[in-house]
């Protein structure tokens, strides 16, 4: 399940013509410019909202939300589309991937 999910979220990275950041590829410096990604939780804290009030916002449980940013399980394209307006950033600045896999 989780794989199909992420296929589906790496489907419409590149359906957007969005790349990888410079952040998720191996042994690449970050440019003058270049953002680096960030985690999903960092995002929503950044934005000032609780796993709570983002949760609310965003129409889904607070265990989903908590699954999502624990790399667990991913958004559908719908909710990254929602996940975009609400947090205020591009889906490209966004990293997925859990903290143990580099």
């Amino acid at each position: 399940m989780q794989i199909r999910a992420m296929q589906r979220v790496l489907n419409y990275h590149a359906s957007e013509g969005l790349s990888v950041s410079a952040s998720l590829q191996k042994n690449k410096p970050i440019e003058r410019g270049e953002t680096m990604a960030m985690t999903l939780k960092a995002a929503r804290v950044n934005s000032g909202l609780t796993q709570v009030d983002a949760a609310k916002l965003l129409g889904i449980s607070v265990d989903t939300l908590r699954s999502w940013e624990k790399s667990k399980t991913f958004p559908d394209v719908q909710n990254l589309k929602n996940i975009e307006k609400l947090y205020g950033v591009s889906y490209n600045d966004l990293n997925f991937l859990p903290l143990h896999s580099a």
